[in-house]
């Protein structure tokens, strides 16, 4: 009997894993899957930012092993870069680069990484939904919304390490199963016999969730850190055999641990204790436009929505990108047309044991809600700013793209509403209303959806791949050490460090997006290489590049026809190359 109860959820949680499968395959195909193809990265793909996530693998994959784990010395040399600071998910590279010596020359694994977000993504909302539904083909459904979720599919690929939402759903789901054990306990305890009653085990998974957001992605980390503070608030407020203060210092203790370990893990991989400078400016200027929901704007030529058209937002607040979808904004008005008549028929009974009982939740939410407005309140084109301390400007601005962290808000409202669809509606009527609106949904998507499939289609066949990557003489730089950027531009930056770092070259390109001054090794450089390259001796052990014509009309007159220069152009670049013997 027991096996038969349990056979049916797992098979129930492997088909919400595989409708990630199925999301990933229909968004990109399976081109992306092949670690030993880059031609997409190499193109672009969905924005330039992809290719300095690849530029910041290679260079960590050549360096030597160094303290802390994620120092990659190769790249914006001479001093070096935390890969934390490139997107380029570190766990995940530190575990390729223990492989580096059987992997094969080229390897990428944003793809996979990608692939294992949305099956994660799939198994973690599956899990949410049968905590409120025994209807197998309600939860499979319901878990189609969250892995086409609009805010994930508007990361993956582009921001990869971003796309890792699953640890947002499974620390929300740790807290609430959490939450619910320790509820149940302290009401057994209300009653006769309720000390055989055993107290619930703090979620150490909790601890594990945090260790893996400081090294897939730190914007992430505070997401999971709020859900193991609530989860010790929980354990505060709860434990009957305990005195109030026993209980507390138990509670303050675990989030003691919470901190450390996650510190500890940050600082072996350089992202903690090893920088200056982590506040940046923007905070206010990455933030959410109050009409984010229901706005399907978006920067990067996509199309978000069939029907509803685009609304005004500012120039940063692509960062605050939160569209819910027609399907899931229906779902939303329907839900509150539920709870509305729910509510009337009861006189609002239960309301305020609800409220108690989710009130940390909501507060989280408010909280989260709040700090991803900034303190610049925006809807669409108005704006209000609201004076807050220098000082705490300034440690808002560690996380200054705060339109990010929304993220969790928007899956507690999709979960809100499928929980109140499920239990106010009959099983049946709640599974066709679901696929209605899953309908609504994707086809509302569907002009973003073929969009990244044709993109992706187009990058993999080499559509939009520049120049440099198909020059075989650049291909072959010989044993050059070290390539030297004599241009500033952001996107010549990227693609010029994966050239170096396909050929095992160190580069001084500054890539880096925070974690400290990255640019004072640029500048260094840019002192010296320049006058370097024209001194007649230039280093046999570099490459020198330029996009200015002023330059290479200076090299061509210092260098003419020697033979142990070469000068050779590929698009906007002029490269000098030393001839070694």
């Amino acid at each position: 009997m027991p096996k038969k109860k349990i056979f049916p959820q797992r098979l129930v949680l492997c088909l919400c894993a595989c409708m990630g499968v199925l999301a990933f395959l229909v968004i990109y195909g399976p081109a992306p899957l092949d670690p030993t193809a880059d031609t997409w990265l190499l193109a672009g793909y969905d924005e330039g930012d992809i290719t300095q996530h690849y530029a910041g693998w290679l260079a960590f994959r050549n360096s030597p092993w160094a303290f802390p784990l994620g120092y990659a010395a190769n790249l914006s040399v001479p001093d070096g870069v935390i890969i934390s600071y490139t997107d380029s998910i570190p766990w995940v590279a530190i575990l390729c680069k223990l492989l580096r010596g059987v992997l094969p020359a080229t390897w990428q694994y944003f793809g996979l990484y990608t692939l294992l977000c949305f099956v994660l993504q799939g198994l973690a909302a599956g899990m949410l939904v049968r905590r409120f539904s025994q209807s197998g083909l309600f939860t499979v459904m319901a878990s189609a919304l969250f892995v086409f979720a609009p805010i994930l599919l508007d990361r993956a690929l582009r921001h990869t390490a971003l796309a890792s939402h699953w640890l947002i759903l499974f620390s929300l789901y740790l807290y609430l199963q959490y939450r619910q054990s320790l509820q149940s306990y302290s009401a057994a305890h209300l009653q006769q016999g309720g000390a055989s009653v055993r107290p619930a085990r703090f979620p150490w998974q909790c601890f594990l969730l945090n260790i893996l957001a400081i090294g897939l992605h730190p914007y992430m980390m505070p997401i999971t850190m709020l859900f193991t503070l609530l989860c010790c608030i929980e354990r505060g407020f709860h434990g009957m055999r305990e005195k109030a203060f026993i209980r507390w210092a138990k509670a303050a203790g675990l989030m003691l641990t919470a901190l450390l370990s996650t510190v500890l893990a940050g600082w072996c991989l350089g992202v903690v204790g090893w920088t200056t400078g982590d506040s940046r400016e923007g905070f206010g200027f990455y933030n959410m436009n109050l009409n984010a929901i229901c706005n399907p704007f978006s920067p990067f030529g996509y199309q978000w929505s069939r029907f509803l058209p685009a609304l005004p937002q500012g120039p940063g607040q692509y960062e605050g990108f939160n569209y819910m979808g027609l399907g899931v904004l229906a779902l939303l008005g329907l839900a509150a047309a539920l709870l509305l008549r729910h509510c009337a028929k009861t006189h609002a009974r239960g309301l305020g044991a609800w409220l108690c009982r989710n009130a940390l939740l909501l507060a989280a939410a408010l909280f989260l809600t709040a700090f991803a407005c900034s303190n610049m309140v925006t809807l669409g084109d108005a704006s209000l700013t609201i004076p807050l301390p220098q000082k705490l400007l300034q440690l808002c601005g560690i996380f200054r793209s705060s339109g990010r962290m929304f993220y969790t808000v928007w899956y507690l409202l999709l979960l809100g509403a499928l929980a109140a669809l499920s239990r106010l509606t009959p099983q049946k009527l709640s599974a066709a209303l679901l696929a209605l609106l899953l309908s609504v949904q994707l086809l509302d998507l569907s002009p973003v959806l073929a969009q990244k499939h044709s993109h992706m289609q187009q990058a993999a066949a080499g559509a939009f791949v520049p120049e440099i990557f198909t020059n075989e003489e650049l291909a072959h730089l010989g044993d050059s050490h070290t390539v030297l950027l004599l241009t500033n531009n952001i996107s010549q930056r990227r693609d010029l460090a994966v050239l170096a770092g396909k050929q095992n070259m160190a580069c001084n390109a500054a890539l880096a997006t925070g974690g400290g001054d990255y640019e004072g090794a640029w500048n260094s450089m840019m002192e010296k290489a320049p006058n370097e390259s024209l001194s007649g001796s230039p280093n046999a052990d570099a490459v020198y590049v330029t996009d200015s014509e002023g330059i290479a009309d200076a090299w061509k007159q210092t260098y003419g026809n020697a033979p142990e220069i070469k000068l050779l152009q590929e698009g906007p670049y002029w490269f000098l190359i030393p001839q070694q013997n």
